[in-house]
């Protein structure tokens, strides 16, 4: 068989409170506006974040200076093989 529980009957005091309306008044929305734009003025700005495309840039600089210089040592070669060639054929023709 099942017994029922029955819950202790407990009065509650009633409890009101003060209710809190919203005023319309002019001056306190002067100061919520003005709470506002001090908040916001004072806090400092946002930390500008470093660009990423730095070290792309870095790397691309690198690897045509690279290029350049290997293009550089390309060209010295070449010339001075032209030169070598140049001088043989004038001493053939002697």
């Amino acid at each position: 068989m099942r017994t029922h529980r029955q819950t202790p009957n407990i009065q509650t005091s009633s409890i009101q409170l003060p209710s809190i309306q919203a005023t319309s008044h002019p001056i306190s929305k002067l100061a919520s506006l003005l709470t506002l734009l001090i908040l916001c003025g004072c806090t400092p700005p946002a930390q500008p974040e470093p660009p990423k495309d730095a070290p792309k840039e870095s790397n691309l600089l690198q690897s045509q200076t690279e290029a350049l210089e290997k293009a550089k040592q390309v060209e010295q070669l070449l010339q001075n093989a032209a030169s070598a060639q140049q001088a043989a054929i004038d001493d053939q023709v002697r």
